[in-house]
């Protein structure tokens, strides 16, 4: 994914957990949009979807699982959920409204 946002001409990097999403928000001012699977190591998507939306309120955050049937409450209001499979042109798509809105 971070991939195909800098071939679309985004700035975008990866971590490898919750927590280290957790350090890169703290050490990287500047930050718009966090994606973040349901499903990581560590701390949990939706955990860290909660602490990111607390400490950190104006990022806006795209949830993907490939669960069915995510309920809609487990999510911040402000989070978008896009469920797996997608194609690479739905993510773009859907990273470029959340970052247009």
């Amino acid at each position: 994914m971070v991939e195909m946002l800098q071939e679309d001409g985004l700035a975008a990097m990866g971590v490898e957990g919750g927590a280290d999403a957790l350090e890169m928000l703290r050490t990287s001012p500047g930050v718009e949009l966090l994606v973040t699977d349901i499903n990581m190591p560590g701390i949990s998507g939706l955990e860290l979807a909660g602490l990111v939306r607390d400490e950190f309120p104006a990022i806006s955050l795209l949830v993907i699982s490939g669960r069915e049937h995510l309920r809609p409450d487990r999510l911040s209001a402000s989070a978008v959920y896009l469920q797996k499979p997608f194609s690479a042109r739905a993510f773009l798509t859907c990273v470029r409204s959340i970052l247009n809105a």
